[in-house]
């Protein structure tokens, strides 16, 4: 990015040219890349979209949108008073905006200096966020978030996407046609049991990454592909982060924690459901960071694969229903499940 482009961002909030400093950030696995811009004892992250900044980068039904989501959502959740990023500055033209800048402290890093119970107390604020958001966004129905969906076909593709990436790519497995049905036929009977689930907003990756520890609080971040889904897909990503590791005994008290909030729920229910959604977003975890080695050159995600197919493991152990495809699984992924 060149210094007329940040010249243009600073004029339009400063009112003048001016001396800065650009710092470049380290980005996620998406295509966006984000600088920190300082200038008059101010500053300021720069998210730059890239070359199609309207659409998710993974797959998503639904129409398209009116104007970009991240700032249609953002202007929403804030207009509810969840704790989001102010947008100062939006420069269609180049694709930059201009946000808060909440520093550097991301939550995973506060958990990851925590052990024992204090891992869990540190975790307890993301669970009250979480909370807060899904109550500020029960039946609302505006923005394009609402519109879109975890439909079959995107639950479906992102279980295909371990069978793709982790099986057959990573594992070098070729899966025979008996196999492969036998596969599908346990991937589909997931997919019919979520979209029967209560059906809420989601933000899609409310986890440690996420979520900024900032002097006032925990600040959502990455909301931009939030769509609609089961009421426990969220609580999966969070404490089934696979960046952090708990325990099935530490993951029980966050669920308690939870629940504790969510008086409305029924708890065998929920537990169940939340199990079986780990199932899902974890299988598909595993194969996108397979997915992200091969295609975008990046293997910074790799170590993730194990810990993310342990909380599969976990979950089908609560799951008795689904013993077949743990045996299958135990078959194509030893590794991993035998």
């Amino acid at each position: 990015m060149s210094s007329h482009n940040f010249q243009d961002g600073l004029r339009a909030l400063l009112g003048h040219d001016g001396d800065f400093e650009t710092e470049a950030m380290l980005g996620g696995a998406s295509n966006r890349t984000y600088y920190r811009i300082h200038a008059k004892g101010q500053s300021w992250v720069v998210m730059v979209l890239a070359d199609e900044p309207i659409r998710s980068e993974e797959a998503m039904s639904g129409p398209k949108p009116r104007e970009l989501p991240f700032v249609e959502i953002q202007r929403f959740l804030s207009a509810r008073d969840v704790s989001v990023p102010t947008i100062h500055h939006f420069d269609k033209e180049r694709g930059h905006l201009w946000l808060d800048d909440l520093g550097n402290r991301e939550l995973g890093e506060q958990l990851k200096a925590a052990s024992g119970p204090q891992r869990v107390d540190t975790y307890r604020p993301a669970v009250e966020l979480l909370v807060q958001f899904q109550k500020a966004t029960v039946g609302r129905h505006a923005p394009i978030c609402y519109e879109r969906r975890f439909e079959p076909s995107l639950l479906r593709w992102e279980l295909d996407h371990y069978r793709e990436w982790r099986v057959e790519q990573q594992l070098n497995r070729t899966l025979s046609p008996a196999t492969l049905d036998a596969l599908g036929d346990a991937f589909d009977t997931i997919v019919g049991q979520l979209c029967a689930l209560p059906q809420i907003l989601c933000h899609r990756d409310f986890q440690s990454t996420n979520l900024m520890q900032t002097a006032d609080g925990l600040v959502l971040i990455d909301f931009q592909d939030a769509l609609m889904g089961s009421y426990c897909y969220d609580l999966v990503a969070l404490i089934r982060d696979s960046y952090i590791d708990l325990s099935p005994e530490q993951v029980d008290a966050l669920i308690d924690d939870y629940l504790q909030r969510r008086p409305d729920l029924d708890p065998p229910a929920f537990r169940a459901a939340f199990h079986l959604q780990t199932v899902q977003r974890k299988l598909k975890d595993a194969g996108r960071f397979v997915y992200i080695e091969r295609v975008k050159g990046n293997a910074s995600y790799l170590p993730y694969i194990a810990p993310s197919l342990q909380y599969v493991r976990d979950a089908l152990d609560k799951l008795p229903m689904l013993k077949p495809l743990h045996h299958l699984l135990a078959d194509l992924d030893p590794e991993a499940f035998a």
